[in-house]
Order: structure tokens, then sequence, then C-alpha cells
């Protein structure tokens, strides 16, 4: 015992700041820690749905079915938690009862600690570190991505201190030992499967590296050694994560997110959530913009909180940017805040970037890169609270004047500012008639939309004065404290050290205090907003109340599905619909099992799924290219559509209509056409034409050179070469057996040469079929589907499994980087 309180005294800080952060983060998330309720927002709901499903499955679906006709599972970053090692522990503790919101706390827990760290080895005493740990665990962006249900963006974001940590743990003492830390770090934070924080880090990380080597060419002291080291770590930490990133790689030229001819998303959908350099007002005042959902009133196309650091963070990063010595790590942190910032603004910049720096193209929302000027400010901020600590002691008189500027102008600003911020409402009514007609474009209540109009400009000017009057209290308080600090440390300068330690205490405590209250007060109006007493009070929590009320069908607020993200654990006992359709689908027999249905409704919770029912709607951030040309059409109903992708029901107003159109999953296909324009807008308007039937007709659209059929000369009618197989009563397809969601086996008899249409997703990479145990080829039919050619009459045996070598490859190298 003695040895261990010997070892808590010399190691005190790294048992105190956890324990700090975990008390600030379980006060701001007390609600969701005992695991009665969680955050649950749409997306939150979707991944569930999706984990259920594969839980409940026999094996492993490296092929997802009940979604959108199907999509690669691991390929498209769905369900790869346990790619992420730490994820069994997770799972260990969870099962010995602790919630799964703790995963969460732990990761901002271990954020914080990286941070500290990180600061620590800048040679930054430990308050200056502890606050800088405390803002980024409490950063109100970090909250808004955890309770809208980006979980895994928040998990990787964790990483981006220790990767830094690592470096120059690394550059510091150069071992294997070091190396191996470092590359751990970063194939970790690869694993954990959020790529663009992960690429974001990346690129941080090449910007510190190009400013590091720039020194060492000015000192002329190249150390090649250390450069060895780094490259290696880099090499061993990407190894680490290729038995996610190579299936993932194989799959970008036929996801969504590859749009455009050089293979990006599209300029216009990357950049639909651009900041604006307007909103950066929002760094000071967090209401100037609204607070989220149906109040905010800026330039992206909406947003559910603002991107507010703290004004004591901002002016400490202020300070110490004027005071703090000039170190690679200072210049580091100034250019990158800076480079990023413009980058957010989505505008010329972020297009060269776009355009020229690899996978770059592949990201959305330039908001998210905000993330790496918050983490910038949080180190420079701690650079600032380090000088004004050292001014203090030497007596420097820059921190007075520092002090004097701020509690002057900070002061006034209520004064000077309030005929600017009573103009919001007039601001607000020139986009709150944009604002007006794009909720009503995507289905949203306005029971009144110049009410809307009206009362959203008076409620967001209300709270942004009361955000200008307590950012000035603080900033009043907080700088009063440092001045004096300064005029008492001056007569106790003599006195003994534990004197001094008392002040020094003393003032770190009340510092410490604001910090955490100046981001608990933004952090409650995240993750509660549907209890506006824990955020606002009088005339204001009324006018909130009734605003919301009026614009969303008179509900309570705490009923109000859009405001409500914090709710009971879900529980899915079924409805009407759902118990109808099981019902249906337990009554049927054979290959009449198989079917597929259309609820739009349910499609962007993934609802079906946990029913192991496959619904062709569905929501995914990286769904199939192929699908998504097609989705669109689907809200029409198209019976050519329906018909292909074996829907048998259709969920209309709480209400199941059987399609009469409804083919089985496998047909023959009478008319086989040859575009041989390759006019994908010709062929469109045959998939969505009502008068025809996919048996009668279908593209081929892949693979068309191994199809060993002659083709006649083309049809000046239709453009298109059209070869029509003899269908009789003797081409029947028995049975369709679904062995696991990666392989299926379809049994059938031919009279002659025939050509078999599956309704299952065409993707090239992984899939397999033999005909009577020999392997054939896979075609793609319709741009969208499968086909397979028998050649011979008889009876026939179809198996299909879904088998990428590309996941063996990178479980191999993931594994043998790891042993390394």
């Amino acid at each position: 015992m003695a040895n261990l309180y010997k070892i808590f005294l010399q190691r005190k800080s790294l048992f105190l700041v956890p324990f700090i952060i975990l008390v600030a983060l379980g006060i701001i998330y007390a609600p969701a820690l005992t695991g009665h309720q969680e955050f649950y927002p749409n997306d939150k709901i979707s991944s569930i749905n999706v984990k259920e499903a594969v839980s409940q499955s026999n094996t492993y679906p490296y092929w997802f079915p009940w979604m959108m006709g199907g999509i690669p599972s691991v390929h498209s970053f769905q369900n790869v938690s346990d790619y992420y090692f730490p994820n069994y522990f997770m799972k260990t503790l969870n099962f010995l009862g602790l919630p799964w919101f703790w995963n969460f706390v732990f990761h901002l827990l271990f954020a914080g600690l990286g941070i500290y760290l990180l600061v620590r080895l800048l040679d930054i005493s430990r308050f200056p570190a502890l606050i800088a740990a405390l803002s980024f665990s409490l950063m109100p962006y970090m909250t808004a991505m955890l309770v809208h249900g980006h979980g895994s963006q928040i998990m990787t974001i964790a990483y981006m201190p220790w990767v830094f940590y690592g470096y120059l743990r690394m550059k510091k003492d150069i071992s294997l030992a070091n190396l191996g830390i470092f590359a751990l770090l970063l194939g970790l934070q690869l694993l954990r499967g959020h790529v663009q924080m992960a690429y974001y880090t990346w690129l941080m990380l090449g910007i510190y590296m190009l400013i590091d080597f720039i020194y060492m060419i000015i000192n002329k002291k190249i150390d090649f050694r250390f450069m060895l080291y780094a490259l290696s770590s880099l090499i061993l930490g990407v190894l680490a994560s290729l038995s996610l990133y190579i299936p993932v790689l194989s799959y970008i030229p036929f996801s969504n997110r590859s749009l455009d001819s050089s293979g990006g998303m599209g300029f216009e959908d990357a950049t639909a959530w651009s900041f604006s350099f307007q909103e950066t007002l929002t760094f000071f005042i967090p209401s100037f913009y609204g607070f989220g959902k149906n109040t905010y009133w800026g330039s992206m196309p909406f947003t559910d909180f603002p991107n507010y650091m703290g004004i004591i963070l901002i002016l400490l990063a202020a300070y110490g940017i004027i005071r703090f010595r000039w170190s690679k790590f200072k210049i580091f942190c100034i250019v990158t805040s800076f480079l990023f910032l413009i980058l957010s603004f989505g505008g010329h910049f972020y297009q060269f970037c776009y355009s020229y720096i690899p996978l770059f193209s592949k990201f959305r929302n330039p908001m998210y890169l905000l993330i790496v000027v918050q983490f910038c400010t949080v180190i420079l901020g701690s650079m600032g609270l380090k000088s004004i600590y050292d001014d203090v002691v030497s007596r420097k008189r820059s921190v007075l004047i520092f002090c004097s500027i701020c509690i002057f102008f900070f002061s006034l600003a209520p004064i000077i500012s309030h005929n600017m911020i009573g103009d919001i409402a007039q601001d607000m009514s020139t986009a709150g008639i944009q604002k007006t007609n794009f909720y009503i474009s995507y289905g949203h209540y306005l029971s009144d939309p110049n009410f809307y109009i009206e009362k959203g400009g008076e409620l967001v000017r209300e709270m942004s004065l009361s955000d200008l009057r307590a950012m000035s209290l603080m900033v009043f308080v907080f700088f009063c404290i440092i001045t004096l600090a300064y005029l008492f440390y001056g007569r106790i300068k003599a006195q003994r050290e534990s004197v001094r330690k008392v002040l020094f205490c003393s003032m770190s405590s009340v510092i410490a205090f604001i910090v955490f209250f100046d981001f608990y007060s933004v952090n409650k109006r995240i993750a509660y907003r549907d209890q506006s007493e824990y955020f606002l009070s009088g005339d204001q929590k009324n006018l909130y109340d009734q605003f919301y009320s009026q614009n969303l069908a008179g509900r309570p607020l705490d009923e109000q599905v859009g405001l409500r993200v914090l709710k009971d654990n879900p529980e899915y006992l079924g409805s009407k619909i759902v118990d109808r359709v099981i019902s249906l689908k337990d009554n049927q027999e054979g290959k009449d099992r198989i079917f597929r249905i259309y609820d739009p409704q349910k499609g962007s919770s993934n609802e079906w799924a946990r029913y192991h029912i496959e619904n062709i709607s569905g929501y995914h951030p990286a769904s199939l290219k192929s699908f998504k040309d097609f989705e669109p059409y689907l809200h029409y109903n198209p019976p050519y559509q329906l018909a292909m992708l074996n829907v048998k029901f259709v969920i209309k107003n709480d209400r199941v209509e059987e399609n009469q159109d409804y083919l089985d999953r496998a047909f023959f296909v009478r008319g086989l056409l040859l575009d041989a324009d390759k006019d994908k807008a010709k062929r469109f308007s045959l998939y969505n034409s009502s008068t025809i039937s996919p048996s009668e007709r279908c593209y081929i659209t892949d693979n068309i050179g191994r199809l060993n059929i002659e083709w006649p000369e083309p049809d000046p009618s239709l453009n298109s070469s059209l070869y029509l197989f003899n269908v009789t009563e003797g081409d029947r397809v028995l049975d369709i057996i679904p062995i696991s969601p990666n392989e299926f086996k379809i049994n059938i008899e031919t009279s002659g040469p025939q050509f078999l249409a599956i309704s299952e997703i065409y993707y090239p990479n992984g899939w397999h079929v033999t005909l009577n145990g020999e392997y054939t080829d896979i075609f793609e039919v319709n741009d969208l589907i499968r086909g397979v050619f028998i050649s011979s009459p008889g009876s026939h045996s179809i198996q299909m499994y879904f088998s990428p070598p590309d996941l063996k490859w990178g479980k191999t190298l993931s594994w043998l980087s790891f042993s390394i």
C-alpha cells in the first residue's frame, strides 16, 4: 500500500486528470449513463437495426440483403466495429452490465487524456494541459456528433491527439518500441471506421511532417534515422488497417461517393454543408445563427448545432499566439487552423484540394473540417494559459494589458452589439422565406410560415442577446481573476512556496469551473433541446416553447421527435404491419417465401432489416451507385422496377398492398436487348415503362462479351439488337434456397438455351456462380440486377456465393502488420 501511495503521489496527475474529465462528462451525459435512456436520432436507430440484423444471422452477412436490394457490408463500412479490437473489450463490459453508451464516454475520456499527454510533451505545465484536455472532451462539436448518432466519428477523432503524441514521442526517443506505439495508434484510428476523420488526421500529420522537414533543411540536420522510423510507422499503420480498407477501396468505384468523372462524389454534393465566413460568429455567440432545427437561418441546408469553441478558449489561444514561444507545433497549429478554416468554406481552395489531393473528393460536409480548427485552438489555448501563468510569475505587464482590453471590450459588447443583434429578426425574415420553402419541400409541417418567420427571428435575437450577456460575464470574471492573481502575487512573492501554491490552486480551480460552465451551458442545449428549462428562463423559455409548439402541430416539446434525441431504449414489439408481413411470409412455401417489400416510410431507419425482411428502400451514406440511380424512380412505384426487384408487397398508408406485377426472385427473360449506343437514359425509359414486364425484355449491360450468342442486326425501332429466347412451359424455376445471406441456390429446368434474370443487385467484386458445379459468368442486367446464361436443356443447379478475395488479402496483411 505504501508503494501504491508513493506511485500515486508521483503520478497523481495521471489519476486526477481522467477523474476530473470523467466527472465533467458524467454531469453532461448523466441521463444516458444508466442505460435506461440514450440518444436515439434516426442515424443511430438505423445502425441499431443493422446491428440487430447481423446478430440474428447465423453467419456474418458480408453481403447485407435486407435493404436496397443488397449491399456489401464490410466494403461499405456497415457494422464493422468488430474490426476495431477495443470493441471486444467494450462488448465484455456490456455483457457484464455496463450500458453501451459508456463506450462513447470512454473514448471522450481517451481523447482528453491524449490532449493532456500531448500538451505535456510540448513542455506545458499540468494545469493548462488539464484545461486543454477538458475543453477537447467537452467541445460542443463532439457532443453534437455523439447525440446525433455519429459515434464512430467521435471515436475516430479521439485518436487525433494520440497520433501526434505518438509521433512526437518517437521523435524524442527513436526506438522500435515507440515506432510500434505510433504505428498501433495509426492502425487503430483507421480501423475505428470513420475514414473521413482519419483522413483529416493524416492531412494534419502531413503538414506537421512538412514543417519538421523544412526545419531540418534550415538547420542542416536531416535525421534520416527518424525519417526511416516515421515512414515505417506509417506503412505499418496502413497495413494494420488493410483488413478493412482493401475491401473499401475495391468498393469505391461502385459507390455513390464516386459520381463524377474523376471518381469523386460530385463537387455540389460534396460541398452542400459548407461553413460560411459569417457563421464564424458562432465561435463566440452560439445562438447568432439560431440554435439548430427550425431556428437555424445560416447558409447550410440545415444544421442542429453551432460550432462554438468557447470564448475563454479562443481568447487564451489568441494570447498563446502573441506570447507563447515560437515552436514548430505552434506554427503548425496556426497554419493548420487557418488552412482548415478556409477549406470549411467549400470555396476555390476546397475545389483545388478536391481536384488534386488524392481521395479528398470522396468526402462531403466541409463543415466537418472545423474539428481540426478546434483541435488546434485547444492546443493554442493551453499555450496561452501557460503564458499567462508565466507572465504573472515574471511580472510581465503584457498580461495586465491583455486582461484590461478583454474586460473593457467585453463589458461594452452587449451594448455595442445590441442593435446589430436586433437586426437578426429582419435577416431571419429573408432567410426564413427560403427556409420555409425548404421545410415544405421536405415534407416538414409548418402550420403558419409567417409565424415561423416572425417568432423565429424574435427567438434567435433573444437567445443571441442572452448568449452575449453570459459571454461578457464569463470573460469579465475570468480576466478579473487573472488580474487579481497578478496583483496578489506581487505581494506574496516573498512568501513561502505553499502560500503561492494556494493562490495558484485557487485561481486554477475557478478558471476550470468557468471553462466547464462555458461548455456545459452549450452542450445542454444541444443534447436536451426539448427540455427548454435546462437552458432558457422566463420570457425566452415561453417564446421557445410557443415557437416549436406552433410550428410542429401543437404537440408538447417532449413529444416532438424532431427536438427530442434522448429517449427510452427503443422497443420493437412489432406493429400490425410488421405482424401482417411476417404472417404472409410464414404462410408461403418454397420459392414463394422469397420476396421483397417496398416501404419507404421505414426505409430511413432500416427497421425491416431486424426482422430479416428485405425492403428495397433503405438508408446508407455510401450505397451502391447502380441502386442510387434507380432509387428516385421508386417513389412513383413503376411496375417494371417493382417486378424486376421481386417486390411482392407495397406498404402504403399503414396498409399492405399486393403487387399484381410481382415476379419471382429468379425469372426467365424472353427478349434480351443489346444497347448499341450505350445510352443509359434510353435504357431507363424502358425500365420505367408501365406497359412491359421484365420477363419480356431486359437489357444486358455488363460482361456482354462473354455471352455466347449471335446477336441479330439492330432493330431500327429500338435502335438495339433484340435476341429472343424460346421460353416454354418446360422452362421453370423449381426452387430458390437461401443458404445464408452470402449464398443461395436455384434449381431450374430448361427446354433449351435460356437466360435467367436473378433479382439480386449486381456487384462484380466477390460474387461467384456455378452451374451444375462448373464456374460460369454473372452478367449485369438492366444496370442493376444479375443474370446467368444456360446454354443447354435439362435440370440445372445454380449456386451463387459471395466470397471477395479482398477480404482474405486484407486480413492477411493486417495480421502480419500487427504481428510485427
